[in-house]
């Protein structure tokens, strides 16, 4: 991984391109406009009207004083509810395993194409003023307060509330921040309701699963599981089809967004269903544990593997765009097990 650059020269990048933003500002001719990067999609951006809005976040405060036409996303699923919403991103930063949106976000992406900062890296500050951005969203991020100062003070950048942690913003807030940067509060609040509505419509349509058990988890190489708690987007939707987790797991629960579980507890995973994330080849090793075929509930055949290219990355993501996606394809095969 290249080091990170020292404030030295990122303050270099942001005196450089404040003079570039400055001198395209001024002179304003199409030439000049021509020599910004593209957005990769024609007229404007979709933001809405109801500006300038002030939020606050984990470094204090952003105001935004007019829509956003020059919109990158940092957080790996910050495009979701932004497309949502209408509003188009010149780049997104998608979640390891993407090469760009995933197919729940295709239709409301469109014929729209945004550069795609690698998903394998963190993008550094400079790379992402060169884009010569007018709003960066790193809500559903990890940003250290260095590399928010070298953005904030060029561009107006939006990162988490200081009430949660790390990638752990719930779906609603995220959904309701970026609608207020974008200038669309009303439409986010729509999109949240219809959102929260499905959920609820979908659990009580399946009253077979209120109450039953059962786990998202992920192969722990080392030996064991790692199943997810509430923290985590994919126990959030186990939850929210109306299932639990065994009384005996949910006991191990410290808050973190898994519970390490060794392979000697395997048996704490007995339940009416598992969802288990196959990060390539974790089925083929489970046929030779011993333990874990002796499992009551993987002899019964109610153990649901997913690949974590795309269904796997849904539940992940967790968004306004994601759930619906995940309640199609995943729930189905939730309800043939655990019914």
């Amino acid at each position: 991984m290249a080091p990170h650059s020292s404030p030295r020269n990122v303050r270099r990048v942001v005196v450089g391109l404040t003079a570039a933003l400055l001198f395209v500002s001024a002179c304003g001719t199409a030439d000049e406009a021509a020599e910004l990067p593209a957005t990769g999609f024609d007229g404007d951006s979709g933001a809405g009207s109801a500006f300038p809005v002030t939020i606050e976040h984990q470094y204090g405060e952003t105001e935004i004083t007019e829509p956003p036409q020059r919109i990158v996303t940092l957080g790996i699923t910050d495009h979701d509810p932004l497309l949502a919403l209408g509003v188009t991103p010149m780049a997104v930063h998608p979640w390891t395993g993407l090469d760009g949106v995933g197919p729940w976000a295709e239709e409301a992406l469109g014929d729209a194409r945004p550069t795609v900062l690698p998903a394998s890296s963190t993008p550094e500050p400079e790379e992402v003023l060169a884009l010569m951005p007018d709003l960066v969203l790193a809500v559903n991020y990890s940003m250290d307060e260095a590399a928010y100062d070298a953005l904030s003070e060029l561009v107006p950048t939006v990162v988490r509330s200081a009430d949660h942690a790390d990638y752990a913003i719930p779906w609603q807030e995220h959904t309701e921040v970026i609608g207020r940067a974008v200038g669309k509060p009303d439409e986010a609040a729509a999109l949240i309701e219809e959102t929260e509505t499905l959920l609820a419509d979908t659990a009580a349509g399946h009253p077979e699963l209120a109450d039953r058990t059962g786990a998202a988890l992920l192969p722990n190489p080392d030996g064991g599981y790692w199943p997810f708690t509430d923290l985590d987007a994919r126990g959030q939707f186990m939850t929210a089809m109306g299932l639990r987790l065994p009384d005996e797991l949910a006991a191990l629960d410290d808050g973190a967004f898994y519970i390490d579980l060794s392979a000697e507890r395997m048996d704490l995973l007995e339940s009416d269903v598992l969802v288990i994330l196959d990060q390539g080849g974790d089925e083929e090793a489970a046929q030779d544990d011993a333990v874990f075929q002796a499992l009551d509930v993987v002899e019964r055949g109610d153990v649901i593997w997913l690949d974590t290219e795309y269904l796997g990355l849904a539940m992940a993501h967790n968004t306004v765009l994601s759930i619906p996606y995940t309640i199609d394809e995943l729930l189905p095969l939730i309800v043939e097990k655990a019914a």
